[in-house]
């Protein structure tokens, strides 16, 4: 049987990676309106997909561990693996089980906010439903880890955790295996990326705002600096005693960014002294993308 998706994405809409939406993909429950105007939808449901009965999911996990239990016995030939055996086909039988669940999900990014929905069970159960109104967030904070065993590349974990003005942070987190390029088509981070691009998108407005009437845009952190402020041709940090200091961008000798660490160092520097020496990570700093942009914008200063 082929099913008809509940919604159908409209010209222009594509996947959270930026492809092409395929004809097959089955979103089995429309947007919510609070989001806005959707810019990129995934599902991991096609029309064709049916659920498994339940009898015909236990038929499959028992004759499986049946024959694995069989098969251990049958190779050591001999009865004191019999528990062995037994509990190894169990396992086997119930990893099958579970896999062969009926479990999939969509998920929505749209101006004005993210949602991803769950179904589990069958086609007619009531989604689950994870939604971030951008309206009601304030910063966003990324984190992004390497990580590596005896120097090799092992995966890379993420988290990207919304502050919401009341209520519990928002997370999107994972793990991809990607060490020098974005993770392939389809995996979760495309969506947490968008995000945060379209969250950015959003705040600009603010932005401006905050430029118009205070000269610069203040980004809070914990730990010193206590904040970075940036306006047009400067920066101004601001330390731990909240004494702000500014620096002109052409005053600026070593500007880099290495290893999740964001570090400036004014012309007249020394070396053996903090003094106009300002660092600070990555993760630590809210709406870290923004930033960026903010940062290019204002003071001609980017990063590849």
């Amino acid at each position: 049987m082929i099913y008809q998706s509940n919604w159908m994405p409209h010209e222009g809409i594509v996947t959270h990676s930026g492809g092409q939406i395929p004809s097959n993909m089955d979103f089995f429950t429309p947007p919510p309106i609070e989001i806005g105007s959707i810019l990129s939808a995934e599902s991991n449901l096609t029309h064709s997909k049916q659920p498994i009965s339940i009898s015909a999911r236990i038929s499959l996990s028992l004759i499986v561990g049946g024959l694995l239990a069989y098969g251990i016995r049958y190779i050591a030939k001999t009865d004191e693996v019999n528990i062995i055996a037994i509990a190894t086909g169990a396992i086997l039988g119930l990893i099958l089980y579970l896999m062969t669940e009926f479990r999939y999900s969509c998920s929505y990014v749209g101006e004005q906010g993210i949602v991803r929905l769950f179904i589990k069970g069958s086609r007619t159960a009531i989604p689950t439903k994870h939604q971030l109104c951008f309206k009601d967030a304030s910063n966003l904070y990324v984190t992004q880890i390497r990580n590596y065993v005896n120097g090799i590349y092992t995966g890379t974990a993420y988290t990207y955790k919304w502050k919401q003005i009341s209520g519990k942070d928002y997370c999107l987190n994972g793990q991809y295996h990607a060490e020098k390029k974005v993770p392939k088509d389809g995996d979760n981070w495309h969506f947490a990326n968008t995000a945060e691009r379209v969250w950015s998108i959003y705040l600009l407005e603010s932005v401006n705002e905050k430029l118009n009437s205070l000269g610069y845009v203040e980004f809070p952190m914990a730990g010193n600096p206590k904040a970075v402020r940036i306006g047009r041709g400067f920066m101004e940090f601001v330390t731990k005693d909240k004494e702000p200091q500014r620096v002109a961008v052409t005053e600026m000798k070593d500007i880099t960014l290495g290893g999740g660490v964001f570090q400036f160092k004014h012309q007249d520097a020394k070396w053996w002294s903090g003094k106009g020496k300002y660092s600070f990570t990555y993760s630590n700093i809210p709406n870290a993308r923004l930033f960026l942009i903010v940062l290019e914008s204002l003071t001609g200063i980017r990063w590849q």
